[in-house]
C-alpha cells in the first residue's frame, strides 16, 4: 500500500502551501515534532465543536455569534496546523516529499 494524497485544491497551490510554509519557518523550530502540531491543532477543532455543543445543543443555530466566531478562528487554527505539520517533517528529514 502507498498513500496518495488528493489533488491540491486552487487555495492550496495559490495560497496555502506558501503560507503553512512561511508559519513553519517562522513559528516552529526544529525540535518541535509534526505530530505534536497535529495535537495542537486537534485539540483546537475539539474545544471548537464543545464549545459549539455548550451553547447550542441541539444545533439548532442559538449560539451567540462571538461562539460562531470563535468557532471559524478555532477550525482555521486545526487547518493550519495540519498543514504545518508536512511542512516540518519534510524540514526535519522524516516527511514524504
Amino acid at each position: 500500500y502507498v498513500y496518495t494524497s488528493p489533488r491540491d485544491t486552487v487555495l492550496e497551490a495559490l495560497f496555502l502551501h506558501r503560507f503553512w510554509a512561511f508559519l513553519t519557518r517562522a513559528c516552529c523550530p526544529l525540535w518541535i515534532a509534526p505530530n505534536l502540531l497535529t495535537a495542537v491543532g486537534l485539540a483546537h477543532a475539539f474545544v471548537a465543536y464543545a464549545l459549539l455543543l455548550a451553547y447550542s445543543p441541539a444545533l439548532e443555530g442559538s449560539a451567540p455569534a462571538w461562539v460562531y466566531v470563535t468557532c471559524a478562528a478555532m477550525l482555521f487554527v486545526y487547518q493550519t496546523m495540519d498543514g504545518m505539520d508536512g511542512k516540518q517533517a519534510r524540514r526535519m528529514g522524516g516527511g514524504t516529499p
